[in-house]
Parts: structure tokens; C-alpha cells; sequence
């Protein structure tokens, strides 16, 4: 028996709001997590902190973030005191998923691990700048298109290329043009938008060309 077009609208789910993409204001808001986690490699670079001292901070940072990531999940109170002190800085995807404050912790920790250690600095850098500056970079060059324009730009990408290579000349013995093939690499991993988190794609994409390369 059909139903009637007045009761089907009527009985007809409403229509959720897209979630909105972040605003340029919430954007720089987010990076500067990672442009403050650039005190990292600089302190690294200037012998402040040794790489043990870094892996030590970075597994509390780490350990941290799961136990957030968990108690969000358990506890209701927890995830709307989340939601309060950092809602507004969360992509669409990370409120339901891991968010990538903790793939940051976790990729750079394992760049320390894994990587030797001019490779690693390098990866902590473009996780930190390389990253950050693509993101900044982008949104402030495509304001034109919106305010909530959040997709990847060309000149994003070019910052991103040029403060991981400026990173890999400052901290290491690489030649302009392994430093220019580390940006490069970097930037690409960075543009996409896939399942992997780009703070992890960043991190092993810079570390794992510089050793490649034999910045090392």
C-alpha cells in the first residue's frame, strides 16, 4: 500500500548540518601544537636535549595522549571536558577517531627509535615545521576560496618542501640538492588525504629519505 507523500515527509529523517571544516583562526590554533613541537629537534640540534632525554619526553607525551584517547571513549564526563578544552580544534574525522595530536606523539617517538639519528632530527623537523607550515601556508593562500576552505593547495606544499629542506641544511651535512629531494618527498607524502594520518606519512616520509639518501 503506498504511503501517503504528506506522511512519508512527515515521518522522513531530518536532514544533519555538514559539520563545518575548520576556520583559518582554528587552523593556526591547531598547528601551533606542531610548530611548538619544533622545540624538539632545535633543542636536539643545539645539544640541550639528548636523544634519550627526547625519547623519554616523547613516551610521556605518548602515554599521556592514549590514556586521553581512552578516557574519552570510557567516559562521558571526559569526553565532553575533551571536547570542551580542545573541540574546536578537531578535524571531522578525529571525533570519532585517534586525533593527531597522538600520531604525532607516536610518529615521532618511532622516528627515534627506528631512524639514525641525523634521519630522525630531519623527520622531527618536517613533522613539526614541514607539517605546520603546509597547513598554515595553504589556508592563509586560499582565503580567497572561502573561510572554510581546508583543501590542500600547491603552495602549501612548496612550504612544506622548503622548511623540511631548510631543516635537513641547518641540522645535518646534506647538500642543497638531498635537502631539496627530502622536501620534495616530504611535501608529497604530506598533499594526499588518505587513511593514514599525514602527521605519520610526514615523519617516516622525511626520516626514511634522508637515510635513503645518506643523510645519516
Amino acid at each position: 500500500m503506498p504511503v501517503p507523500a504528506g506522511r512519508a515527509a512527515h515521518h522522513a529523517p531530518p536532514q544533519l548540518p555538514k559539520p563545518a571544516a575548520l576556520t583559518l583562526r582554528q587552523e593556526i590554533a591547531r598547528k601551533l601544537i606542531h610548530l611548538g613541537s619544533a622545540s624538539l629537534p632545535i633543542s636536539w640540534g643545539l645539544g640541550v636535549l639528548s636523544p634519550e632525554t627526547l625519547r623519554t619526553l616523547l613516551t610521556v607525551a605518548l602515554s599521556v595522549a592514549v590514556l586521553v584517547e581512552g578516557a574519552r571513549r570510557l567516559s562521558a564526563p571526559a569526553a565532553r571536558m575533551f571536547d570542551r578544552l580542545v573541540g574546536s580544534m578537531l578535524r571531522i574525522h578525529e571525533r570519532d577517531n585517534i586525533t593527531g595530536a597522538t600520531w604525532l606523539a607516536a610518529s615521532m617517538l618511532a622516528a627515534l627509535v627506528i631512524l639514525p639519528p641525523a634521519a630522525a632530527i630531519i623527520a622531527l623537523w618536517a613533522a613539526a615545521v614541514g607539517d605546520g607550515s603546509a597547513s598554515i601556508v595553504g589556508r592563509l593562500a586560499s582565503r580567497s576560496r572561502g573561510p572554510h576552505h581546508s583543501g590542500k593547495t600547491m603552495v602549501g606544499s612548496l612550504a612544506c618542501l622548503a622548511t623540511t629542506a631548510a631543516g635537513a641544511l641547518w641540522f645535518t651535512d646534506a647538500t642543497i640538492l638531498v635537502a631539496l629531494a627530502i622536501g620534495a618527498v616530504t611535501a608529497a607524502a604530506e598533499r594526499p588525504s588518505g587513511m593514514i594520518d599525514d602527521n605519520v606519512r610526514v615523519t617516516l616520509a622525511a626520516g626514511l629519505a634522508a637515510w635513503v639518501l645518506g643523510v645519516a
